[in-house]
């Protein structure tokens, strides 16, 4: 008899133990949970391209104009944007002009502001922070940056055109902390049949001014990487105008004809980061 009552208790103190161990990791995941939330936003940002489904049943992410005009025909942008926490949680991600001038203040009317809302009173989150992938649609990207050079085609179209486009990325986590990347690409058009080569990129377009298009690498660009670019951020001190190669906006760039693309990439890209640089500067000092 003593001895069934000794196996009930402990039976009985087992299952009490085992409940007060269940509680104990419920109660810890919860913790570690809510603890995530108040960690300071560590992120990557990716660009990955569309699988066949997207690209056949799903609107495009981004556009790209050709031409700076709401009539211009637009490309799709087969890549979509991805913005994942490392550490911490994204409170709020927002897409915003920044080296082109403005004329208006506010949210940025091309870029939708993304919003996790969390009622910490009345319901505890179900994951982690960072257990989440931000994306985006967007309006129609315009570029910052045009140049082209005319050709002898006797329909009086342009051998080569490229344009430059330019975004930066707001990300605040649930502390209010805020970084700003960046990401920008180029957008080669050609009528020359010696631009083209499919194995390296290029495409052809039907009905449109130009015959072939390509879009560049992308650049993505976050505060960590001011460090190692600090140094190439003072070695060129070319406006637009000097890397357009031409002092009117309407002139042929002699400079496109005879070079071609990718010297253009390499000056822009270090105009995108001496505005970078200059942007912090002024968040230090306003802010």
């Amino acid at each position: 008899m003593a001895d069934n009552v000794f196996s009930i208790l402990s039976g009985v103190i087992s299952l009490f133990a085992l409940g007060i161990s269940i509680l104990s990791l419920l109660l810890n995941n919860r913790n570690f949970r809510l603890a995530s939330y108040s960690m300071r936003g560590n992120y990557s940002v990716s660009f990955r391209t569309e699988n066949w489904r997207e690209k056949l049943f799903y609107f495009p992410s981004f556009t790209i104009k050709i031409f700076n005009s709401i009539s211009s025909e637009v490309l799709r942008f087969k890549y979509k944007i991805q913005i994942k926490p490392v550490t911490g949680g994204v409170s709020r991600i927002q897409l915003f002009d920044g080296i082109e001038n403005r004329n208006y203040i506010g949210i940025n009317r091309t870029g939708p502001v993304i919003k996790n809302k969390i009622r910490w009173k009345k319901s505890y989150p179900k994951g982690y922070a960072y257990e989440s992938l931000h994306g985006f649609n967007s309006t129609p990207f315009y570029s910052y940056f045009s140049v082209s050079c005319r050709g002898n085609d006797e329909r009086g179209y342009d051998d080569r055109a490229l344009n430059r486009y330019h975004q930066y990325i707001e990300i605040t986590d649930f502390t209010g902390n805020t970084e700003i990347w960046y990401f920008s690409f180029s957008l080669y058009l050609s009528n020359l049949e010696i631009d083209y080569d499919s194995k390296n990129g290029w495409k052809k377009l039907s009905k449109s001014y130009f015959k072939y298009y390509k879009i560049s690498e992308i650049v993505v660009f976050s505060p960590k990487d001011l460090l190692k670019n600090l140094k190439a951020a003072f070695i060129s001190k070319k406006n637009l105008a000097e890397i357009r190669g031409e002092e009117e906006k309407c002139q042929s760039s002699e400079r496109l004809a005879t070079e071609g693309f990718l010297s253009f990439d390499g000056d822009l890209q270090l105009y995108e980061l001496r505005e970078y640089l200059q942007f912090h500067k002024m968040i230090k000092k306003h802010i």
